[in-house]
């Protein structure tokens, strides 16, 4: 009986052993692939800051006004750490919160000086069609000094119509040839108080000029006759 319990008891000792073995060996096989895992994703994790500071990079030299909002944004997120980061953009987490920063000026770039370019385009050129490439566009607002100079022929040629539009309603039989020239020795040219007067009356009658329509030269031989509305 005794030499029967015995060997149960060897034999319930052997098989426990191997079952320590087992679990032994399981984790062994665990903490190896658990080990090939994190190196795997060690190498993951290089290869996208690699490929994120690249980026970032890129980014930077695309966009050199961005780089002052990347550094800022970055100590900004480095401020709960006991002891900044140097140099700066090192880590992962520092490359994302720079290619944010400069995600957004780019934005600016993008999208909000687009929209404020075509809203200059259409104010300059009212009567053309709004392009639709980006270098157009460009072409366009690269001539707005020219633009701005006929605007201005524009202007003075409505406010000089409104005024004789004035003068005509009064004296309809005025001689439109005789006013090509300045008379010699006319006091509203020299007399002070007439030449304030002239320009307070000027100022008012300008308020009636259409400035805002863009007007083309009459006399320019290209400008397209208007059509008979009869």
């Amino acid at each position: 009986m005794k030499t029967n319990a015995v060997n149960e008891t060897i034999s319930k000792f052997e098989k426990e052993v191997s079952r320590l073995n087992v679990i032994n060996g399981t984790e062994r096989w665990l903490n190896e692939l658990q080990k090939e895992q994190v190196d795997l994703l060690n190498d993951k994790i290089k290869h996208w800051a690699t490929y994120a500071g690249k980026l970032n990079e890129d980014m930077a030299d695309a966009f050199r006004e961005s780089e002052k909002r990347a550094i800022k944004a970055i100590k900004e997120a480095q401020k709960g750490l006991t002891e900044p980061l140097e140099p700066i953009m090192t880590t992962m987490e520092d490359y994302i919160v720079a290619m944010d920063a400069r995600v957004s000026h780019m934005k600016v770039l993008g999208v909000d000086v687009l929209q404020a370019a075509l809203k200059a385009f259409d104010a300059l050129y009212p009567t053309e069609p709004r392009p639709k490439e980006l270098p157009e566009l460009c072409g366009w607002l690269i001539a707005a000094e020219i633009q701005l100079s006929e605007w201005r022929c524009s202007a003075g040629q409505a406010g000089a119509d409104q005024a004789l539009k004035f003068v005509l309603s009064w004296y309809e039989e005025l001689d439109l040839d005789a006013l090509q020239t300045l008379r010699i020795g006319s006091t509203t040219l020299s007399d002070e108080e007439k030449i304030q007067k002239r320009q307070a009356r000027a100022y008012e009658i300008a308020q009636y000029a259409a400035v805002h329509k863009f007007i083309l030269d009459p006399t320019d031989s290209d400008v397209p006759e208007e059509e008979d509305q009869n």
